[in-house]
């Protein structure tokens, strides 16, 4: 159902339509056009890479016990690895 379909139905008189209908209609061209609009965003957010510079440090764990920061490492968030992850 698209635009020229519901412009169709309504300037027809041969076609009985009341409210419900009229609702109905509105509300499922509604959610086609949200639907549109969600999946362009979303293509839009997955070709633009995202460029934020983080810096991660880079900490050793001694013999010892003891943590020391050894320096810090520039990624970019789609570079991002969690704690623990391999």
């Amino acid at each position: 159902m698209g635009i020229g379909t519901m412009v169709e139905f309504f300037r027809d008189p041969s076609n009985r339509w009341g409210f419900i209908d009229a609702t109905f209609m509105f509300a499922l061209l509604g959610a086609e056009l949200y639907a549109f609009l969600v999946m362009t965003l979303g293509y839009f957010q997955t070709i633009w890479s995202l460029r934020i510079n983080i810096e991660v440090p880079v900490i050793v764990k001694l013999a010892d016990g003891r943590t020391v920061e050894v320096g810090t490492i520039d990624m970019s968030a789609s570079e991002r690895v969690e704690p623990g992850a391999e």
